[in-house]
């Protein structure tokens, strides 16, 4: 299912001068434009067991 909404936004709410993008992995949680890398948090494999 996806929604497509547009509005009218007459002033940025955040003016930024600079831009960053995201790319989610396999290895690694995000990887970020600039080169650094986000793990993964690990919640799923730490509480597994409880979730059975």
């Amino acid at each position: 299912m996806t929604i497509l909404t547009e509005i009218d936004v007459p002033e940025p709410v955040h003016p930024s001068g600079s831009a960053i993008g995201i790319d989610r992995g396999i290895v690694h949680f995000a990887g970020l434009s600039d080169g650094t890398f986000v793990d993964a948090p690990g919640w799923f494999r730490r509480y597994e067991t409880k979730l059975a």
